[in-house]
């Protein structure tokens, strides 16, 4: 199941009630951010589930090439440490997201005795490490920091909501 985050529902009621296109314009631009991460992360777990290239491009009215090669741009080699290797930067940003979650405590169940600040740090890294190489197509955040990112873009260009 994916979770749609209440700032893309918001977006998705925006165009519904204006007729502005700038401001359409900017919706659209969000939810395409956000629908392009979703998409690579739907593409990596229907892979883990056996599902093959050509049913994966069927579903998506693609080439089975095309989605080789979606797979293998947001697959990629570990640059900080090998914990990294093979683990897409969209999954990397779904991750940032989770450890700096405020809920988060070293003595948590799902943390393992793992520092959340620990982990953020090394998750960050390793995202700006592949934004230097030119891997990164969006900038080195989480996505709930690129969400803020585009809340302010929108109120500098538009006002407040």
């Amino acid at each position: 199941m994916v979770t749609i985050p209440k700032m893309m529902r918001d977006e998705l009621e925006q165009l519904a009630a204006t007729d502005e296109p700038l401001r359409n314009l900017a919706s659209v631009e969000v939810l395409e951010e956000w629908l392009a991460d979703v998409k690579t992360y739907l593409t990596e777990e229907a892979r883990k589930r056996g599902h093959t290239l050509e049913q994966i491009g069927a579903a998506q009215h693609r080439h089975p090439q095309a989605v080789h090669r979606t797979l293998k741009k947001a697959r990629a080699e570990g640059l900080t440490h090998r914990d990294f290797n093979g683990v897409s930067s969209s999954t990397l940003r779904y991750w940032l997201d989770w450890w700096e979650d405020p809920a988060r405590e070293r003595g948590g169940k799902e943390e393992a005795g793992r520092d959340p600040n620990n982990e953020a740090q090394r998750i960050r890294k390793e995202l700006e490490a592949r934004e230097e190489l030119g891997r990164l197509f969006r900038p080195a955040s989480g996505l709930q920091e690129m969400e803020r990112a585009q809340q302010r873009r929108r109120e500098r260009y538009y006002g407040r909501p």
